[in-house]
């Protein structure tokens, strides 16, 4: 039973033998790509003030969050990343790791808000992802209530046609200081499960 043990022991090491990488020719997994080639230029840089920091705020250095989803129906996966002392970006996917920012017309900002997650479902069940922010930052602060963007689709020549913010009329308005909202992901495995 001993040498058994030996045995795998000695396997054991040879298995966690780093090798150099002596090869140069050797092809690299990842590409670092620049924003003047992907379009996307989001930078949430925070910095701090006497009123508003690490410790009057103890979430001052959690992040903001990143949501993924093809807003569009065009089959490509579109980035929003969230906002803490910046505004939100949306950039739309445009294929061949190009992406559009298109913010502004679609009225995703949240200028002056602390933003810190972003969760994408379709929550009117028109076929269309919608977006919902949560919100954080001073409690103090104005407008600072969770924001749900229903997703106005796409005209008919092929341009997205931004949000429409309705997070008050279906009653999600929350001032909770919020991180991030998983609600949307239980609602849409509810339905799954409902329907199957």
């Amino acid at each position: 039973m001993r040498w058994i043990v030996g045995l795998m022991g000695i396997a054991l090491l040879f298995a966690c033998n780093k090798t150099a990488n002596t090869n140069k020719n050797e092809v690299s997994l990842f590409t670092l790509l620049s924003a003047a080639d992907t379009g996307i230029d989001f930078v949430n840089e925070l910095s701090y003030t006497e009123e508003f920091n690490p410790y009057t705020f103890r979430n001052f250095y959690n992040g903001g969050g990143v949501g993924l989803g093809d807003i569009n129906n065009d089959g490509l996966i579109d980035i929003f990343f969230c906002g803490n002392r910046v505004d939100n970006k949306l950039y739309i996917n445009k294929g061949n790791f190009k992406f559009e920012d298109i913010t502004k017309k679609a009225g995703v900002a949240s200028s002056g808000v602390w933003s810190s997650g972003v969760s994408f479902a379709d929550v009117n069940g028109d076929g269309w992802l919608d977006i919902y922010v949560c919100k954080s930052g001073d409690p103090k602060g104005e407008n600072r209530h969770n924001e749900l963007f229903i997703n106005n689709g796409v005209s008919p020549s092929g341009g997205h046609r931004g949000f429409t913010e309705k997070a008050k009329e279906y009653g999600i308005a929350d001032l909770g200081l919020s991180t991030h909202a998983a609600f949307l992901t239980m609602i849409k495995m509810a339905i799954w499960i409902y329907i199957y």
